[in-house]
């Protein structure tokens, strides 16, 4: 099958190309399919482009990539957004983005607990402190500010 094209073909004319003849092959169509489309005209080229779409393999389109914020990725990538609860991948040309679902927490915490949410974290967890408030305080100290703060706040609270 030879489709003439009046334009730049793209990837993704090619592979919608392939999914409607080969759709048309599976439910037996015979009109309408796009071994009937004769010509694209388009308002970039007058050059006229022969396509097969027979010869472009499902390789040839898993292997385009992506562009995101001027960063290129390959086929299968993560990539990286400034949203922290948006899990992207790189598939066939286009972001593919999961939204990150967190689990309900209690409101209000439970006493003793805060709610603690960092920065460029998608969920909050819930923190529980046990003993007395001021070892808890010093031994967060060590390892996060914010978490230290809402210690010492808890700590005022409570005497």
């Amino acid at each position: 099958m030879v489709i003439t094209l009046r334009t730049m073909v793209r990837p993704w004319m090619v592979a919608l190309l392939m999914l409607l003849a080969d759709r048309d092959r599976s439910f037996g169509i015979s009109h309408g399919s796009a071994a009937h489309v004769a010509e694209v005209v388009p308002a970039t080229t007058n050059e006229d482009v022969d396509v097969d779409a027979a010869s472009v393999n499902a390789t040839e389109i898993a292997s385009v990539g992506c562009n995101y914020k001027g960063r290129s990725y390959d086929p299968g990538a993560l990539v990286n957004t400034d949203q922290p609860c948006l899990k992207c991948t790189c598939v066939t040309g286009s972001l593919v983005c999961h939204l990150q679902v967190c689990p309900e927490l209690p409101d209000p915490p439970p006493p003793g607990c805060v709610i603690v949410h960092k920065k460029n974290k998608c969920c909050a967890h819930l923190q529980c402190y046990y003993g007395s408030p001021l070892q808890n305080a010093q031994i967060k100290n060590t390892t996060d500010a914010t978490t230290t703060e809402m210690t010492s706040s808890l700590s005022a609270r409570l005497k």
